[in-house]
């Protein structure tokens, strides 16, 4: 129900999480066992198993499922699912509680003041974003995906439509990637997803930890041994690592989405309507896109003004600040806004306004921005606005990267995305699952961030074209 809502409905109302919950329910009345002794019951729980960790995900919540759980469906599973004995919906499992684990840290009364206070959460994710990189370097035939440079040889074997739509245009991947399946290319899409907030969690925190002093400083000036896994050196390779891996996922997800419209799928033809080939498609593109807004991203035209590189002014800060201020925390800055701000109603993807209220919503790009430092390490407000329809809670001013200083030398130098030209690529696609998918929620990310007047006319113009011929 929950899923064929976000195929028909334009705006969830709280329905989508009663649905969420009414599975979870359903799923604790039977064993793993019981579930997996028909293969119709096993593809259930898998699907049912599969969008409770997402609701997870885009919320930061903790999953229902229990751990023991997680295991059984481990051994259960078909091989597909495996490899290596990493399982790669036990990764999603970890990476929602990480995730989860990490914003109720920084909505806490008493958020995180010194390095050691991050540091466990740290290796955890340090740690899994390692295993999540070894199950995708030791992927079995079965995973396996075909991948084409995006040249203008590779396009010519697509639709005139899907070229100009999407792999010729400004913003188009570097890659091409095509798969035999909806379900290899959705399961492919969630983890890569669930990777990417891996990263974002991982360089939140070392952007939080490089505010704050580092301890071997004065470890060395006592004499005592210096934490090196605390230090600043440490910390700037592990960003630099983070910020490499995650251009790489972005690249490759956003090559992964054509694959989707694509693929064969059984008595269907090209030409139909077929809303899950976009469905699967609106988490992994909403989720890229605020992150490609979050500033954590390299921007290759870096130094433009806001609307040049894709980057909207930050909402006011959902974050109060204490007194007592320790004088190395002095120096963090964050950019608050202090204009108006869209309703309340409009800060979560499941309480959107009508569809028919679309043209009244003042987009994110009429907001106003000055840069303001905080006193201390601030503390959530939950009345707060969010930057992103996609982000699960408003951004803490810790969470952008300081302007550092170049290492002595650099172990890896993270690649550039023009965010801009991306995020007009990603916008454009969100727009066509809507108009001609009729998924119209993904409306709500054009919308929200501004980019209507932009990929409207250029889709529909290409579309129009398509059609007299």
């Amino acid at each position: 129900m929950g899923v064929y809502e976000n195929l028909t409905s334009v705006q969830r109302k709280g329905t989508f999480i009663a649905h969420n919950h009414g599975a979870n329910a359903l799923l604790q009345l039977r064993t793993v066992e019981q579930f997996y002794s028909d293969p119709i019951s096993a593809r259930l729980y898998e699907v049912i198993y599969a969008h409770l960790l997402l609701g997870n995900l885009q919320t930061a919540k903790r999953p229902a499922i229990p751990t023991r759980d997680v295991v059984k469906v481990d051994e259960l599973l078909p091989s597909l699912y495996k490899n290596s004995n990493a399982f790669v919906i036990r990764l999603i499992w970890r990476e929602a509680m990480l995730h989860a684990r990490w914003h109720e840290m920084k909505q806490s009364t008493n958020p995180p003041t010194n390095r050691l206070a991050l540091q466990e959460l740290l290796q955890t994710a340090l740690e899994l974003d390692d295993d999540y990189q070894a199950w995708e370097s030791q992927i079995t035939p079965a995973w396996s995906y075909h991948a084409t440079p995006n040249t203008p040889e590779a396009r010519s074997n697509y639709d005139p439509k899907w070229q100009k739509l999407f792999l010729g245009c400004r913003g188009a991947p570097e890659e091409i990637h095509s798969y035999p399946s909806v379900k290899r290319a959705w399961i492919w899409g969630f983890y890569r997803t669930s990777r990417v907030l891996v990263l974002r969690d991982l360089l939140e925190m070392l952007n939080w930890m490089l505010r704050f002093r580092d301890p071997g400083r004065s470890a060395a000036a006592q004499g005592q041994t210096v934490p090196t896994a605390l230090s600043d050196r440490t910390l700037r390779i592990h960003h630099s690592v983070a910020t490499a891996r995650l251009v790489e996922v972005i690249e490759r997800n956003c090559s992964a989405m054509i694959g989707s419209l694509t693929v064969p799928i059984h008595m269907k033809s090209i030409d139909d309507v077929v809303g899950m080939r976009g469905y699967v498609d609106i988490w992994p593109l909403g989720t890229m896109d605020a992150v490609l807004c979050s500033g954590l991203v390299p921007d290759s035209t870096a130094g433009n003004s806001p609307q040049d590189t894709g980057q909207m002014p930050t909402p006011p800060s959902a974050y109060t600040h204490q007194s007592n201020t320790p004088p190395h925390l002095i120096s963090a800055t964050s950019n608050l806004s202090s204009s108006s701000e869209p309703s309340e109603n409009l800060e979560s993807y499941a309480t959107a306004p009508q569809f028919s209220d679309l043209n009244t919503i003042r987009s994110r790009s009429g907001l106003s921005s000055s840069p303001s430092p905080p006193a201390n390490v601030p503390t959530f407000d939950p009345n707060a606005k969010k930057d992103h329809i996609f982000d699960p809670h408003p951004a803490h001013p810790y969470d952008r990267p300081l302007d550092l200083p170049p290492l002595e030398f650099e172990t890896v130098i993270p690649r550039r995305i023009d965010v801009a030209a991306r995020r007009e690529w990603i916008n454009r696609l969100l727009y066509y699952f809507a108009t001609e998918l009729g998924l119209k929620k993904a409306l709500w990310v054009p919308v929200m961030q501004g980019f209507m007047p932009m990929v409207k006319p250029m889709v529909d113009e290409i579309l129009s074209q398509e059609r007299r011929f």
